[in-house]
């Protein structure tokens, strides 16, 4: 699995969520002179799924511009000999394509298929893949010995935290699902990386007695300075699937020291209505509870080629970080 590591802060790029890949298939013998069909061939899943799941989509965008009949076939790469129709030539134009897919028990990203087919012309394809997740199998870290734990009233989750200095401090990213989206705006991402939230809703998402902490309280669990400190705040053993989440870069020395156990869970960003996210094994970003002016908020930042942690300022109300407690 690979990901792409290049942005620029503070401006945030919004990352598309799913990407379409259009091909034409020509064969040897067929003719040359065949015109191809009209539009761009697209469907829709999300970008990170869960075993099991069974996803509904319908294909769209492409025609024939002579108004001629078509059909509809799908593949994946989880079931790459098997080829299901689900519309032919013959059949009404009521008929739209329409394919159910069970996401298959394998922790890996696949690919799914559908052309587009009619007599007289090229077959046309469209792509769209999916990274299938579990929740406690996606992500792997260890455990610190000294780690406590206690559940959440609210939703009955096990949360862990560790106690250094004058401070409980949690050592995972917060799940608690209400105000906040997963990545990738998937809410199944909630339950693997930790739910991202908006600086609003990060003051009301830790659990009664716990609280945001200060950018204060950052610098002290790093030893009074930020400065060489972001690689004692990483957990340099955390993996996504079998990728490591902290890119080995020669800058950074990447231990864990304080125990923080940061992951790469990247950031997003809120436009009022729908979320868009970026970062995912290359940033980190936890909100704090101090503010700079009337919209912005102070996050902490860590970035997998930067030695130093960072001290960012985003909006309340459109920017989405992490969250870690302490009380």
């Amino acid at each position: 699995m690979k990901f792409n590591r290049r942005f620029i802060l503070p401006v945030l790029m919004a990352a598309a969520c799913l990407a379409v890949i259009p091909a034409c298939k020509k064969d040897d013998d067929e003719d040359e002179t065949k015109p191809s069909f009209s539009g761009l061939l697209s469907f829709n899943i999300p970008e990170y799924t869960y075993a099991g799941q069974k996803l509904t989509v319908t294909p769209s965008g492409a025609y024939r511009s002579d108004g001629g009949t078509y059909g509809y076939y799908w593949y994946s790469s989880a079931k790459s000999t098997v080829r299901d129709t689900t519309k032919y030539e013959s059949d009404p134009e009521t008929v739209l394509g329409t394919f159910t897919f069970k996401v298959p028990d394998t922790l890996a990203t696949i690919s799914l298929n559908v052309a587009i087919y009619g007599d007289g012309y090229y077959t046309s394809t469209a792509t769209r893949n999916t990274t299938v997740v579990k929740p406690g199998k996606s992500v792997t870290m260890p455990t610190p010995s000294d780690a406590l734990s206690f559940n959440d009233s609210r939703d009955g989750k096990s949360l862990l935290y560790i106690h250094i200095g004058d401070l409980d401090w949690m050592i995972r990213n917060l799940q608690y699902a209400q105000g906040g989206a997963g990545y990738a705006d998937c809410d199944i991402m909630k339950d693997v990386t930790g739910t991202f939230y908006t600086w609003e809703n990060a003051l009301n998402a830790c659990p009664e007695g716990w609280r945001l902490p200060t950018v204060a309280e950052y610098a002290e669990l790093c030893g009074g300075s930020f400065v060489g400190a972001a690689g004692h705040l990483m957990d340099d053993k955390a993996y996504f699937h079998e990728d490591r989440m902290w890119e080995y870069w020669p800058e950074v020395s990447a231990d864990n020291a304080t125990l923080f156990s940061a992951i790469s869970a990247g950031y997003g960003n809120f436009d009022g209505e729908s979320w868009t996210f970026d970062g995912l094994m290359s940033y980190a970003a936890f909100w704090t509870s101090d503010t700079a002016d009337g919209e912005r908020a102070a996050y902490i930042l860590l970035n997998a080629e930067s030695p130093d942690v960072v001290v960012g300022y985003g909006h309340k109300e459109y920017f989405g970080a992490s969250v870690r407690c302490v009380r």
